[in-house]
């Protein structure tokens, strides 16, 4: 995971955690370890189990680590990729199929609830466009609205509060036997503000503007 911020670029891995380094020591701990989720034929979501759990014991487990970068990374963990964070997320790439047959050409609308540092919603409009190089093909163009603009949540301490909008564009590639995804991809693109309120430690609060560009790609093995 490689992220842009300010100009800076911050790089994550599993495969290399330096010393320094508490994400990737964390995303290293977690590999091959198993959580459950359970979604319905169409790929939604009906439960998401054991993912909690999972991070607390991989944080608790990890060495030359101070109980508060432990606390600090528990907490921005399930709240980034925690059960209900991961519920939304996942479905944007599982939760794309028609509740009916469809035929090239016809297109099928989808919302999802994505529950992370803010709450949005995605609607999504999807397109079937047939067989493409031996593949079903689905393309999506979604947009983002934040839930519940007044509501301010605990980020680091500071009671945040988030008006943030945007679009997606998603592309999958499906067996054609099985209609499951051999690839997919989402591109997001967000802006909008993050408003810290007034409190003890930031007198007169402050605005933040915000610009969030991110792609996810999936493959299966």
């Amino acid at each position: 995971m490689t992220l842009r911020v300010q100009g800076r670029e911050m790089s994550f891995s599993s495969e290399n955690p330096r010393e320094t380094d508490v994400l990737s020591k964390m995303l290293a701990a977690m590999t091959g370890q198993y959580f459950t989720v359970k979604m319905t034929r169409l790929g939604k979501l009906l439960v998401v189990e054991n993912l909690d759990q999972l991070f607390e014991t991989v944080v608790e487990q990890m060495a030359g680590v101070t109980p508060e970068q432990k606390q600090q990374s528990k907490e921005q963990m399930l709240r980034s990729y925690g059960e209900k964070a991961f519920k939304g997320s996942f479905e944007t790439i599982t939760n794309i199929y028609s509740n009916s047959a469809v035929e090239k050409g016809d297109t099928w609308s989808i919302d999802t609830k994505l529950e992370s540092v803010a709450a949005a919603t995605l609607k999504t409009t999807f397109k079937f466009e047939g067989m493409v190089d031996g593949y079903h093909q689905i393309v999506g163009t979604g947009r983002f609205e934040t839930l519940d603009k007044d509501a301010y949540s605990d980020i680091s301490g500071m009671p945040t509060k988030y008006h943030l909008s945007g679009t997606a564009t998603s592309a999958f590639k499906l067996d054609a036997a099985t209609g499951w995804i051999i690839e997919g991809t989402v591109a997001q693109s967000l802006s909008g503000n993050a408003e810290i309120k007034d409190n003890p430690d930031l007198r007169g609060g402050l605005t933040i503007p915000m610009s969030i560009e991110s792609k996810l790609e999936y493959r299966s093995h």
